[in-house]
């Protein structure tokens, strides 16, 4: 288990590594500010799309599983 902790890791710093190596890109119209009230929609929005589609298969399957029962 302990070896499989740190295999684990290592990728992932080699992933913040090469993060944190990236250039900034300069703000232009077409970027996104993250400190603005859309932007914190679009992530309230996309996130319950994200869950709603994790739970849209157990939701359906109850009642088709009671019918077919």
């Amino acid at each position: 288990m302990f070896i499989g902790r740190f295999l684990a890791a290592i990728p992932i710093l080699a992933v913040a590594g090469s993060l944190v190596k990236k250039k900034k890109v300069p703000v232009t119209s077409g970027t996104l500010p993250t400190y603005t009230p859309l932007f914190i929609f679009w992530l309230i929005v996309r996130s319950s799309d994200c869950r709603r589609t994790e739970l849209l298969p157990g939701i359906v399957a109850g009642p088709i599983g009671e019918f077919l029962n």
